[in-house]
C-alpha cells in the first residue's frame, strides 16, 4: 500500500468518522455523474462505510437517490429512472452467508423499459465457489424479458467470470 490513498488520505477530518479519503472518493463521484460529455446515471459502490454514504448523500443533486445495503450502494439518477424494486438477498455464498448483494429493478422514464442491477461485491478466493453461486443465483432469477446488468467489485478478471457463466447458463 506504500503511495496508495488508502495509506496517505487515511486521516480522520477533526472529531468525525470522515476521512480524507472518503472525502476525495466522493469528490470523484461528483465529477464522474457530472461529467461534461459522459454523464453517469447508474453507478454501483461496494466497501463503503456509513461516514462515507452520509457524506455521499449530502453533497448528491437532490435527483440522486443512493440505495444501499451492508456497504454495498448503488446510485441512481432519478430523471433519467424510476426506482421500481431494490431488495437486498443474502444466503447466496456458501462460504459467506452473510454477504448480500442488491437486486434493483428500475424503469427508464424515456420509454419505459424495465432493467434489473445487480450489485455485488464477490468473495474473492479463486478456491471457493463465490462466482460461481453468483452465476447460479443469476441463471435461477433470470427473466429473459429484463435486461439484467450484474456490476460492482467481481474480483476475478473477465475470463474467471466468463467462466463461471458460460458453466451456469
Amino acid at each position: 500500500l506504500s503511495r496508495s490513498l488508502i495509506a496517505d488520505e487515511h486521516v480522520y477530518i477533526g472529531n468525525s468518522k470522515l476521512t480524507v479519503r472518503d472525502r476525495h472518493v466522493v469528490d470523484l463521484i461528483l465529477e464522474t455523474l457530472s461529467h461534461p460529455t459522459h454523464p453517469r446515471s447508474i453507478l454501483s459502490l461496494q466497501e463503503c462505510g456509513q461516514p462515507f454514504l452520509e457524506e455521499l448523500r449530502s453533497r448528491l443533486p437532490s435527483h440522486f437517490e443512493v440505495i444501499s445495503n451492508h456497504g454495498d450502494a448503488v446510485v441512481v439518477d432519478k430523471r433519467r429512472f424510476e426506482i421500481v424494486e431494490a431488495k437486498e438477498v443474502s444466503g447466496i455464498f456458501s462460504d459467506a452467508p452473510y454477504r448480500t448483494l442488491q437486486d434493483i429493478k428500475i424503469r427508464r422514464l424515456s420509454d419505459g423499459q424495465i432493467m434489473r442491477l445487480v450489485n455485488v461485491h464477490l468473495p474473492g478466493d479463486p478456491t471457493k465457489p463465490g462466482r460461481f453461486e453468483f452465476a447460479e443465483y443469476l441463471n435461477r432469477t433470470f427473466d429473459p424479458s429484463i435486461p439484467t446488468l450484474a456490476m460492482g467489485d467481481m474480483n476475478f478478471d473477465e475470463l474467471g467470470m466468463s467462466e463461471a457463466m458460460a458453466k451456469t447458463f
